[in-house]
C-alpha cells in the first residue's frame, strides 16, 4: 500500500471513529431544558454538546468551571475529539485557550457579571489553571473541565460583541465606588446575566 493510500485510510478511520464518539455523545446528554440551564448556557450545551458531568457540581467562593473548547477548531464536539500532534500542542502553548463558563461560586459570579460576563459566554482563559475534572470518557479520550479563579478569564466574545453592538456601556458604580457593565441607558446598579440580542433572538 502507497504512503497516501495509508494516509487515506488513516483519515477515514480517524473520521469514522469522530462520528461514533458524537452519536454516542449525543444519546447520553440531556434532553433540552430538562437540567434547568439559564438560556445561553443551554443553548452552547446542546450546541458543543457539553457532557452532562460538566454540570454535577456547583463551583463555590470565587471558582469557575469552564468547559474548554477544542484548540484547532473550537468549534463543535467532533474537533474536541481528534487528537493533536505534538509540534500542533507546541504551537498552542502560547495561545490562549477558549472555553465556555459552565459554573460559578457567588463571588466569582459577582465579579464576572461586574466585568460584563455571565454563563454560557465563550471566554479565553491562561494556560494556568488550578485543576481539571474529569467529566466523561468517550473512544477512551478523557474529557474534563478546567477549575479556575475569575482572574484567570482574560477576555469574553459575548461581551466583546455586546460592546461593539453597542448593547452594553461602561458605567461607574456610586454605591459600589467600581465600574461596571450595564445596559445601554440602564442607570441602575444591574448584576442581569449579558446576552447579546442576537443570541436571545436564536435561543
Amino acid at each position: 500500500m502507497s504512503d497516501a493510500a495509508t494516509i487515506v485510510e488513516m483519515a477515514v478511520h480517524k473520521e469514522e471513529k469522530v462520528k461514533r464518539a458524537v452519536a454516542l455523545m449525543k444519546k447520553r446528554i440531556a434532553k433540552r431544558g430538562s437540567l434547568g440551564l439559564p438560556p445561553l448556557l443551554e443553548k452552547r450545551r446542546l450546541q458543543h454538546l457539553i457532557p452532562d458531568g460538566a454540570f454535577r457540581v456547583q463551583a463555590s467562593f470565587e471558582r469557575v468551571l469552564v468547559y474548554e473548547m477544542a484548540p484547532a477548531e473550537q468549534a463543535s464536539m467532533e474537533s474536541s475529539l481528534i487528537q493533536l500532534t505534538d509540534k500542533t500542542k507546541d504551537r498552542l502553548k502560547d495561545s490562549s485557550p477558549r472555553g465556555i463558563i459552565v459554573s460559578a461560586g457567588l463571588a466569582a459570579l459577582d465579579s464576572l457579571r461586574t466585568n460584563g460576563m455571565d454563563l454560557g459566554h465563550i471566554v479565553l482563559f491562561t494556560h494556568y489553571v488550578i485543576g481539571t475534572v474529569p467529566i466523561e470518557y468517550i473512544e477512551g479520550k478523557e474529557i474534563t473541565v478546567k477549575i479556575m479563579h475569575a482572574g484567570d478569564i482574560t477576555g469574553s466574545e459575548d461581551t466583546a460583541e455586546a460592546v461593539r453592538k453597542g448593547e452594553l456601556e461602561i458605567a461607574w458604580n456610586d454605591e459600589g465606588k467600581f465600574h461596571e457593565y450595564r445596559r445601554k441607558g440602564d442607570k441602575r446598579k444591574s448584576r442581569e446575566p449579558i446576552v447579546p440580542k442576537r443570541l436571545l433572538k436564536s435561543i
